[in-house]
């Protein structure tokens, strides 16, 4: 059963953070959120919605796709940079409907 709920929680999270977006971007997302995890990082995430297929089969299968986001950290969208003067290198960029998401080192 936690199992279950861990993969409900990062799938509300994922539908939140990546509205719009094609699958690849949110296979990232979830490499990031991974990322996170092994790095002892907490928190971070402020989307949360109504998964979808997509946001459950990404947080499912994630771990068995290639490294899209070369060790990112963060995962962030329009207006969030000029805020993070500490990120030092994009790794990847997707362009969602209307919007897009980055993932930094």
């Amino acid at each position: 059963m936690g199992e279950f709920v861990s993969v409900l929680a990062l799938a509300a999270i994922l539908a939140g953070e990546t509205p719009g977006c094609a699958f690849d971007a949110k296979i990232a997302a979830v490499q990031v959120m991974e990322n996170r995890t092994a790095a002892g990082i907490e928190g971070g995430w402020f989307g949360r919605g109504e998964p979808t297929v997509d946001d459950w089969l990404a947080v499912q299968w994630a771990s068995d796709w290639p490294d899209l986001v070369d060790g990112a950290l963060y995962f962030i969208g329009p207006g969030d940079a000029e805020r993070m003067d500490w990120l030092a290198e994009r790794t990847g960029r997707w362009v969602c409907d209307g919007t897009w998401v980055e993932s930094w080192r």
